[in-house]
């Protein structure tokens, strides 16, 4: 479980920084990045799958799991389920929003 929280805490720093490229990059990569964070499905994705679903949900599951110092099978199962699910919806979003934004 502590792994978890230092891979939900590298993974962070990676997101932004793959942002940030995009918005060095110029101003076609820059106006892409503004859009898939800030408008339609693409945002509402990223903003509630990637990071809600993704990070804050296992983050959270973490934090209540060492609180209460037991580990019950249920908080494994429950945060693998949703780790498992939040990659899959990071890989849905950046090949999609990638091919839509940047095609």
């Amino acid at each position: 479980m502590v792994l978890d929280l230092r891979v939900i805490l590298t993974e962070l720093p990676l997101l932004a920084l793959l942002f940030i490229g995009m918005f060095y990059a110029g101003a076609e990569s820059a106006n892409a990045a503004k859009a898939a964070l800030s408008q339609g499905f693409w945002a509402g994705l990223f903003w509630f799958g990637v990071i809600g679903v993704g990070l804050c949900l296992p983050l959270l599951t973490v934090m209540i799991a060492l609180k209460s110092h037991v580990y019950r099978i249920s908080y494994v199962v429950i945060n693998s389920m949703v780790v498992i699910g939040g990659v899959l919806i990071l890989r849905y979003y950046i090949v999609y929003a990638g091919q839509i934004y940047l095609g």
